[in-house]
């Protein structure tokens, strides 16, 4: 755990430099190897294939399970798409020959898909890519990772990286502390570091009294730059649109998962966290339960539980 009694400008903080908010990062961030390729439905196509050479978990973990590198996350590049005709997949799937009738019957359904999308956003290619495996008849619980995932890239660019912020437990104490910090004298070039931070901590952890609070904090300030006042806003849209529609898509699938197989502890905790972030804490809080009786809960992710069934608001 890291040492929440640090000056919380030390953790993970942005800096406001340039056009942008940029971020602190150890080394050693992840490792990417790109080639490109031939788009498997169409010879006439290409694609680019990204592969994961070196990572690390110095970025902190969420309770959902979204783990963190010090640097790019893979997942923004594990869907691979293919420029023409937008067909999405895992790298290792889109290096699999897929026969012409096939290829000729994923276009049939992927063509008009595909024209919703002139440039597709990292989440927006996992949803592409959900099409394609659903087609391939993957189960349930398949699809609802791959909506997990894109559901992280949209969480990814709202927060960025705050290393060592691992899980619920650190995400509350860093919060408390920087309430006190901000009661200190701070310039007010701190001051906005802090309380924009405080609010992607506060999304990382599903507090979202506190994450309005402090991004409205920051948006009421008069000396905002045009790209500060833009990217929160940015934050508002990830965090309270894009996030919550891809959480949902996720839980559709996990829920059907758990009518076959209702005993599943590991996806009644992952169905109650994402109930958590969408705000309707009475069926988090039924299922958190369900999935303590679960005696294959990890000891870790009982330990969140606790935590989350102590401090989650009782309502709705």
């Amino acid at each position: 755990m890291i040492a929440i009694q640090q000056n919380i400008l030390t953790i993970g903080m942005a800096l406001f430099i340039g056009n942008g908010l940029l971020m602190i990062h150890p080394a050693n961030a992840t490792g990417i190897h790109t080639s490109d390729a031939v788009c498997p439905i169409d010879e006439a196509d290409t694609v680019k294939l990204y592969f994961e050479v070196s990572s690390n978990e110095y970025g902190g973990f969420d309770s959902d399970g979204a783990t963190y590198s010090s640097g790019t996350q893979f997942r923004e590049h594990a869907i691979s798409t293919c420029s023409k005709t937008l067909f999405s997949a895992y790298t290792e799937d889109m290096q699999k020959k897929i026969s012409p009738s096939d290829s000729a019957e994923i276009k049939k359904w992927l063509t008009p898909l595909a024209q919703q999308y002139t440039n597709p956003t990292v989440w927006e290619r996992y949803e592409l890519a959900v099409s394609f495996y659903r087609w391939q008849g993957k189960d349930p619980i398949y699809l609802a990772q791959v909506y997990m995932e894109a559901a992280w890239t949209a969480r990814d660019k709202a927060v960025g990286i705050h290393p060592d912020l691992k899980g619920p437990v650190v995400a509350d104490q860093i919060l408390e502390q920087g309430k006190k910090e901000l009661k200190k004298e701070l310039t007010n070039e701190e001051r906005k570091m802090v309380t924009y931070n405080l609010a992607r901590v506060a999304h990382r952890n599903a507090r979202f009294t506190e994450r309005q609070h402090y991004i409205t904090q920051f948006l009421n300030d008069p000396t905002l730059e045009t790209y500060e006042r833009d990217t929160a806003q940015e934050f508002i849209q990830l965090t309270t649109e894009v996030e919550p529609r891809l959480l949902k898509l996720a839980l559709a699938e996990y829920l059907i998962h758990l009518q076959k197989v209702p005993q599943d502890g590991h996806t009644q905790y992952i169905v109650a966290d994402i109930f958590r972030r969408l705000g309707e804490y009475t069926q988090a809080r039924t299922y958190f339960e369900k999935a303590n009786l679960s005696a294959y809960l990890h000891p870790e992710q009982r330990m969140i539980v606790a935590h989350l069934l102590e401090t989650m608001p009782s309502t709705p």
